[in-house]
């Protein structure tokens, strides 16, 4: 197993920090919605909101990783990023300069 990147351990790392707020906020709405869905009038709501909620923090979570990483990989391709990478940042220097 080769070492992780820079850029990918920041991706690493700042999805890690972003599961705690996504997972309660979340968990939170989808709980508050259950009690909905023993009403027939909401309960279309309540339904499309969780779903909503649950795609939601799958694209959060995982999509929006992937797609920040193929971004850069475009841009590796192209050399824009390239002073960025080869000065030797660890990883926590690298996400602050990124943002």
């Amino acid at each position: 197993m080769t070492a992780a990147s820079p850029l990918e351990h920041a991706i690493i790392q700042a999805s890690t920090y972003r599961l705690r707020p996504v997972m309660l906020a979340t968990a939170t709405t989808i709980l508050g919605m259950l009690p909905l869905l023993g009403d027939a009038f909401f309960m279309s709501m309540a339904v499309t909101t969780m779903a909503g909620f649950a795609f939601a923090t799958v694209l959060t979570l995982i999509a929006m990783s992937v797609l920040y990483r193929l971004m850069f990989r475009v841009a590796e391709n192209t050399h824009q990023f390239e002073p960025a990478l080869s000065s030797g940042n660890d990883a926590s220097t690298y996400l602050e300069e990124a943002t």
